[in-house]
């Protein structure tokens, strides 16, 4: 059946499992240009995602900008620099949303570029990117959540194994953390 008169779930569905050709992937690439944003973008660029379409990495990547809807930014994001393993080539982008931008304001998209940046520190130095992921783990920020994502990626930015990242763990571990990174920090220079 063709993709464009499948049903966006359908689509979703046979991307999980993996029964969608390239001519699909391709027609549902289509949908996503010609179509005006509206409820079934998210789940469409969602299906170029999970399907491994690196080929359509620029129309993934043209959404990283998304201010009208920072879910989409935020599944690019996911999708470029977690799922696709591209976050060397998206620095830039990962340092400012790490930061925060104005228009993320339920901070979804810090969230993932915080969880991005920590397992790219824990095999790459970036002091600039470290320095970011420190301080969203010393300044208020929105909440629990939000607390405990950014001591995840410090805690995986230090090397400490996915397994051990329980809530539990990063409560007890936050001062130890706080102490080794700015220790990281001291000890590379701010050219690195």
């Amino acid at each position: 059946m063709n993709p464009s008169a499948l049903p966006v779930q359908q689509l979703v569905a046979r991307a999980k499992d993996g029964s969608l050709s390239t001519a699909d992937v391709d027609e549902v690439v289509q949908r996503l240009k010609s179509e005006a944003p509206g409820e079934s973008t998210y789940r469409l660029l969602y299906v170029v995602g999970r399907t491994g379409a690196t080929r359509h990495e620029s129309l993934v990547a043209s959404f990283l900008d998304c201010q009208e809807d920072p879910m989409l930014a935020r599944l690019a994001l996911q999708t470029l620099c977690t799922f696709w393993g591209k976050s060397d080539q998206y620095l830039s982008d990962l340092r400012r949303f790490v930061a925060g931008v104005d228009w993320d304001t339920d901070g979804d998209v810090q969230q993932v570029a915080l969880s991005a940046a920590g397992e790219y520190l824990r095999h790459n130095r970036d002091r600039t990117l470290f320095q970011s992921v420190f301080n969203a783990c010393t300044k208020a920020l929105g909440g629990e959540v939000d607390q405990r994502v950014a001591l995840a990626a410090l805690a995986r930015a230090l090397g400490t194994p996915q397994a051990e990242l329980s809530t539990s763990y990063l409560k007890r571990s936050r001062p130890q953390l706080l102490i080794q990174a700015a220790s990281w920090l001291d000890s590379h220079s701010p050219d690195e």
